[in-house]
């Protein structure tokens, strides 16, 4: 029972409805959301539905100054095929990406999740200790106008600036995730996810000619 990558998207919007689409496929499916909105004040985004079924807020985080707003979000058992996510927000230029994974526990998501947010650095760390064997990591990091750079525990950047472990965390325990980046205003988020289950169609099991 291991967890495997699924699909990822993305999408860019000025203002109102962010829309774009993502395909799930496999078992025991999980789909994750992330974005940012700049300017954040207030909380900007109302609710991220995929085929229309609401997502569950993970978390939000926004730097001291209130330039840039982070934002996670997930659904157990997304639908499967090519469906629309959407994210209904009042921001000005609001950005997502979406990573889908199969092989995930069904319930009890996520094992654990860390928000930071730095005004001027040149990285950003963040920390989950999660309590189940295997769980993968997933970081999403939002802020300024350079060029982040993957590094501690970001193995594998899937979509924009959004990336994971590409592998499990065992034993559970403390697990470490670091953008490198210009200095500029910043806010980071990490999302553990645990295992359970077959993950692909033939629920794991080979079959051959006796």
């Amino acid at each position: 029972m291991a967890l495997k990558v699924d699909a990822v998207s993305s999408g860019t919007q000025s203002g109102g409805t962010l829309q774009f689409a993502h395909t799930c496929s496999g078992r025991n499916r999980i789909l994750i959301v992330a974005g940012a909105t700049p300017n954040a004040g207030s909380d900007r985004w109302t609710g991220v539905t995929y085929n229309g079924v609401a997502m569950t807020r993970i978390a939000t985080v926004t730097n001291v100054n209130n330039d840039i707003r982070g934002y996670a979000y997930y659904l157990v058992n997304p639908t499967l095929g090519t469906h629309n996510i959407v994210v209904s927000t009042s921001g000005d230029i609001d950005y997502a990406s979406a990573i889908s994974y199969k092989g995930a526990k069904q319930t009890s998501q996520p094992n654990g999740h860390h928000e930071a947010e730095a005004n001027n650095g040149t990285e950003l760390t963040t920390t989950i200790t999660t309590t189940v064997d295997n769980c993968w990591n997933i970081s999403f990091i939002a802020g300024g106008t350079g060029s982040f750079v993957a590094s501690t525990g970001v193995n594998s950047v899937r979509v924009g600036a959004m990336g994971d472990s590409n592998g499990p965390k065992s034993p559970a325990g403390a697990y470490a995730m670091r953008w490198t980046c210009p200095a500029q205003k910043l806010v980071a988020l990490q999302v553990a996810i645990a295992p359970g289950g077959p993950s692909d169609d033939n629920g794991g099991f080979l079959f051959g000619i006796m």
